[in-house]
């Protein structure tokens, strides 16, 4: 009978063994609740009582806590008699302590007093713990908000609650965040400034996980409490809005929420003022108005410094370094990047931490070191996956990506492509998805399924477009180009001199650099060398001004035509320096041109071997050694007058 009503359990054998008496008849309960229970109701009060009051602390309870929980029990006689019904046990710790010997005695014990008793206990534990451990009292935040959560005192649960929810923001539990969080707005109701604090974290939990009409709908909760009293923290939540509406791709809407909130605000309220500055710049840049941004953000900066306001001067630092990064100039960008990840490292936010690392990474690549990029882009996912940061690994995924298309590592380039891509529509990230979309596109273009690839690109540049994220549609329309190039359309010429207009009208070096490339691929294709020539050269210069490297962008990617040692960073250009690289692709994209001039236009050209010579009248002229050669390019004129010369003698090129 035992087996069959115990199913096996060994506890509950175990349980029903222990609750036979000498001459009592064996019954045995349906559950191992009632037998637990009839078991507790046998004991005599104290024990029991003293069973009760330590289920309310906790499955592993203190001696002294239990003490302020049961003052009017002897527990000495009490636990001994709990210990040899085998209901409790000690616990070898410096401080005198027992547990529960399984989690169904302390359910059993604590469900068997009534709820107002419950709640009574429950807030005398938690003081208890504050007066017994106030010297330690952040390793009990979780617990105290435990026990006041369950208490009847409603300010001291709002207190411990979003005590309990901003530590658990602080290391992106976001769980346990938001369930605090919705625990402090149950138990504010008569404390207004506790309610729309409550209400404005959960939006800023809610925000970082992607959730963004949840986000809305919290802050609009937090701004109609603060409309008729707190100015400054409406228009602080106000800013969040527009966060959340710069997220969902809506850059006009958010830009004017910012200059909302930028001409309400008191000048006194300085901290708040330097932030609407950081956001404004971040959506300037954006837009392409990269030198209006710098301006906000050195306004920021300074004002950030003069009212010490770390967290501010992290962010326009970390903001800095991306710009001037587009602006071609590393050096200040790696400057600014690194006084950034000091700052936050100092601040101990890993989110800002991530956010850097993928910065630096970024300028890792545009100086063509692939290792050290890629090292910091993993760094970057694998810290934002731990806290459950969703946007911010829809960019680390997007950046990894990168990194395996210009190794011609296509395969995990799609795999990290589409893994973005998936977290950016689940979130409503629509710039995120986007994105994502144009390293597809550019994929599908090099594994020669140009017609999908181009289809990918033209979406996602739609989308940029509505947004009116301009500074990122140059490295888009280049990627249109080479594939209008690859299907041999006559759009990849009017694609590459749309991107030229637009870069040159952004005025980002990097960026004109790149559209110049394209439209030299272009020209080429349509049998304008000349023209392709002019185009290059221009690019180059560009790129040896700025100590840079062309590899940059959402999807960054030497021309086809290039050889792979140099799209891929092999050979000997490994590790040589930016100035080094962006050399060696002109070079190679040059001997390219010159193979096709040789191949395609020109009748078979005149050779002079073994040493250099002056040339002639003719159309192709070069000196060959055993490895190096120079190439001279002729136009047919009745002088020896050159169109072009390269390399030069710095510049010679393994054969």
């Amino acid at each position: 009978m035992i087996l069959e009503r115990t199913g096996g359990n060994p506890f509950f054998i175990e349980e029903v063994v222990r609750s036979v008496r000498p001459g009592q008849e064996l019954t045995v309960p349906t559950t191992v609740q009632d037998l637990l229970e009839a078991r507790l109701d046998a004991l005599d009060a104290s024990p029991r009582r003293v069973a009760q009051g330590a289920a309310v602390i906790g499955r592993t309870f203190a001696m002294r806590v239990l003490a302020r929980v049961t003052p009017n029990e002897d527990l000495d006689p009490a636990l001994g008699t709990l210990e040899r019904e085998h209901f409790v046990g000690r616990v070898v710790m410096a401080e005198r302590t027992y547990s529960f010997a399984h989690a169904l005695v302390q359910e059993v014990a604590y469900r068997t007093q009534l709820i107002a008793q419950r709640r009574r206990t429950h807030v005398v534990v938690g003081d208890a713990v504050t007066e017994l451990f106030g010297e330690r009292i952040e390793e009990f935040v979780d617990t105290l908000a435990f026990h006041y959560r369950r208490g009847e005192d409603d300010e001291k649960a709002v207190t411990w609650l979003l005590r309990a929810g901003h530590r658990a923001q602080r290391l992106y539990a976001n769980p346990e965040a938001l369930d605090y969080f919705r625990g402090a707005i149950e138990r504010s109701r008569s404390n207004l400034s506790a309610r729309a604090e409550s209400h404005e974290a959960l939006g800023d939990v809610q925000r970082v996980i992607g959730r963004y009409d949840e986000a809305l709908a919290a802050y609009a909760e937090a701004m109609a409490i603060h409309a008729d009293g707190d100015l400054v923290a409406h228009a602080r939540v106000e800013r969040k809005t527009g966060l959340v509406q710069q997220l969902r791709g809506k850059a006009n809407e958010a830009l004017a929420t910012f200059g909302d909130v930028l001409t309400r605000l008191p000048q006194e309220a300085m901290g708040e003022r330097v932030r609407v500055l950081l956001n404004i710049a971040d959506l300037q840049f954006r837009s392409g108005k990269a030198d209006v941004a710098i301006d906000h953000l050195r306004e920021a900066l300074a004002d950030a410094e003069r009212i010490d306001d770390s967290d501010a001067v992290a962010e326009a630092l970390k903001q800095l370094g991306t710009i001037y990064g587009y602006k071609g100039e590393l050096g200040q960008a790696l400057d600014y990047q690194e006084r950034s990840l000091q700052a936050y490292v100092r601040l101990g936010d890993v989110l800002g931490e991530a956010n850097v690392h993928n910065n630096i990474g970024r300028t890792e690549r545009r100086r063509s070191r692939l290792g050290e990029a890629l090292s910091a882009y993993e760094h970057a996912l694998a810290i934002r996956q731990r806290i459950g940061d969703q946007l911010g690994r829809v960019h680390s995924h997007g950046n990894i990506a990168e990194i395996h298309f210009l190794r011609d590592e296509l395969d995990d380039a799609e795999y990290h492509y589409r893994a973005g891509m998936d977290i950016a529509r689940s979130i409503g990230y629509p710039f995120g998805a986007s994105g994502c979309l144009v390293g597809l596109g550019a994929t599908n273009v090099a594994r020669g399924d140009p017609h999908t690839g181009i289809a990918q690109l033209r979406e996602a540049i739609s989308d940029f477009e509505r947004a009116g994220h301009r500074t990122y549609l140059v490295e888009m329309l280049r990627d249109l180009t080479e594939g209008f190039v690859a299907i041999g359309s006559s759009e990849a010429l009017t694609t590459a001199e749309r991107g030229l207009a637009l870069a040159r009208e952004l005025a980002l070096p990097e960026l004109i650099a790149i559209a110049l490339q394209a439209l030299g691929n272009a020209r080429l294709a349509a049998r304008d060398p000349i023209g392709a020539i002019d185009a290059l050269d221009e690019a180059r210069a560009l790129l040896a001004q700025g100590a840079c490297v062309l590899t940059v962008g959402w999807r960054r990617r030497a021309p086809a035509t290039v050889p792979r040692a140099a799209r891929s960073g092999e050979g000997d250009v490994r590790g040589t320096g930016c100035r080094a690289r962006s050399a060696t692709l002109g070079v190679a994209a040059r001997l390219t041109l010159a193979r096709y001039l040789w191949t395609t236009m020109l009748p078979p050209p005149k050779m002079v071997v073994g040493s250099a010579s002056s040339p002639a009248s003719g159309w192709l002229s070069y000196t060959t050694a055993p490895v190096t050669a120079s190439v001279i390019l002729m136009r047919k004129v009745s002088g020896p007058t050159p169109l072009l010369a390269w390399p030069s003698t710095a510049e010679t090129m393994n054969l």
